[in-house]
């Protein structure tokens, strides 16, 4: 029985019309463990590149380590040769877990355990507090704040609402220190609305119950519904309505956008789902990745893959749902070891990227990618509609994990990190422990997909826009064009015609704001439209 199921597990993901092309790499580090977690292309001239290193001065790295991990940020050009470099940190360790680039400044949200020293001149209320950080654009401490009260605060995500900013984490603190509201359990998701001006707190909630709950991740709906992802205890209490399954379960909080409650609901089998992977919308409904040792029990309904020793192992847990809640369908990915999901995004043509740290080896459960080490970066590619479209292994012979980054037309730049060296499809080596690892991937092929233009290469500018969009074809045309809009629920919002023997056509959006789909033949893709 067992090998049926995995066989039949092995040949549910189709990648015969899937072709993967990796054409650029370059290893970016010092002698220490270095990692960059996020990417954002400002203009045509280059990157941002802002993570973690406990590095001192040394290869890639110019400036010694504070006290343990510090803000390491970098501006490259589009080859990602370094044009400067700030190391931002205290004399303890310093967790970043995220940042937003406006046009004037650049925001950073950490976990800090130090007290005031070197650039770390904020008051330290706990053992960690929320650490917000503003700076210019090259990089220049304009203003820091910590949040926190007299026991331990993790900040876990920025993201931006309205004209404020959301810093939610998780918290364990009473009222004390700048902690105005008291914790209603053994920890519970903070959440905090930040003026941009001076940093000022706008408004704060505790959101939790008398059990543990640990925050992960949150996502704003196009109609300003606020939805926060983290994980619970089994039980009811405080604002925690649904009981729950297993040991863990994922549980999803709903709020309004005066950021009340107004539903939750737990997802889980009878063993744990853990804290890892990410939450996403596509404007109206969600999805959420993350690591489960469940099978089909409680509300999961997909099969757990045999662990190689008998026991659970981590598979990888995609479920998608919609505005109330309520799923549509799930995934599960996996092998015969552990494999933990780090992000999933959503691609210009509604595509779903899973990135993940997989020990699984290839021909194991459904896991149809080479593996090369003890750990690779294992990418699954996925409709919206829950069909597996591709699969794609980063490697070498050690430990390395991948988390999807950004894309550029038909060219997936991913932020890997590697602790191998040249072997596998690593070609750079390291200069450390762990480095990070910038990877271009071209992508062909995939299915309902628009990476490779069938007849002819289309380009939109600006996008997003707030009053038009251009739709620029690489040739005249040779026919009439049809070019449909659609909401991000398949609904036909416009429609308009590019004449034959013309190259571009101009589309004026009167549908209000929010993530819109295009389709011109067999093209299709993505046009966000915005206040």
């Amino acid at each position: 029985m067992k090998t049926l199921f995995t066989f039949l597990l092995a040949v549910s993901i189709n990648t015969a019309f899937t072709q993967f092309d990796i054409v650029f790499q370059k290893n970016i580090g010092g002698s220490g463990f270095d990692g960059l977690e996020m990417i954002y292309t400002p203009d045509s001239s280059g990157y941002y590149l802002i993570g973690l290193s406990n590095s001192n001065s040394s290869f890639d790295k110019s400036e010694n380590s504070r006290g343990g991990f510090d803000l390491w940020i970098l501006k490259t050009d589009l080859n990602f040769n370094i044009e400067w470099q700030k190391t931002i940190g205290g004399n303890q360790e310093d967790s970043y877990t995220g940042a937003i680039v406006t046009d004037t400044a650049i925001y950073c949200l950490l976990t800090t355990f130090s007290t005031p020293s070197f650039e770390m001149n904020a008051t330290n209320y706990g053992l960690y507090d929320f650490w917000f950080l503003k700076l210019d654009l090259d990089g220049n401490i304009l203003d820091q704040k910590t949040y926190g009260g007299t026991s331990g605060d993790q900040a876990v995500k920025l993201m931006k609402w309205s004209n404020h900013f959301l810093l939610l984490g998780t918290s364990n603190s009473p009222i004390s220190g700048n902690k105005t509201q008291d914790s209603k359990g053994a920890g519970d998701y903070w959440l905090l609305e930040i003026d941009p001006l001076d940093l000022s707190v706008v408004t704060e909630k505790v959101i939790g119950s008398a059990n543990g709950d640990t925050f992960r991740d949150a996502t704003i709906t196009d109609n300003q519904e606020l939805f926060l992802m983290g994980y619970s205890l089994v039980g009811t209490s405080g604002d925690k309505t649904d009981n729950g399954y297993g040991a863990t379960d994922v549980w999803m909080v709903k709020l309004d956008n005066t950021l009340n409650v107004v539903a939750d609901k737990c997802f889980g089998g009878s063993n744990s789902e853990e804290p890892a992977g990410t939450l996403i919308t596509d404007g109206t409904n969600l999805y959420f990745v993350n690591s489960s040792y469940s099978g089909a029990t409680g509300n999961k309904t997909t099969l757990q893959v045999p662990g190689f020793d008998g026991n659970s192992r981590s598979d990888i847990w995609l479920v998608k749902l919609d505005d109330d809640l309520n799923k549509v369908w799930e995934r599960s990915f996996g092998g015969s070891h552990d494999d933990y999901p780090s992000r999933i995004v959503l691609l210009e043509d509604g595509l779903l990227a899973i990135g993940s740290n997989a020990q699984s080896a290839q021909g194991t459960g459904n896991r149809t990618a080479p593996s090369y080490g003890a750990r690779d970066g294992w990418m699954v590619f996925v409709n919206t509609d829950g069909t597996p479209i591709g699969q794609f292994t980063l490697g070498g012979s050690a430990d390395d994990g991948v988390s999807v980054g950004y894309q550029r037309g038909d060219t997936l730049i991913c932020l890997a990190s590697t602790a191998s060296p040249v072997s596998g499809n690593q070609t750079t080596g390291t200069h450390g422990s762990t480095d990070a690892w910038l990877v271009k991937l071209k992508i062909t092929d995939l299915a309902t997909s628009n990476f490779a233009a069938k007849n002819f290469d289309l380009n939109l500018y600006p996008n997003p826009s707030n009053d038009f969009v251009v739709f620029d074809f690489s040739a005249p045309q040779d026919k009439d064009q049809l070019i449909s809009i659609f909401s991000s629920d398949g609904k036909k919002v416009d429609e308009f015609i590019l004449l034959a023997g013309e190259n571009s056509s101009t589309w004026y959006p009167t549908c209000g704001s929010g993530i819109y789909y295009y389709s011109v033949g067999e093209l299709k893709g993505k046009v966000v439209i915005e206040d």
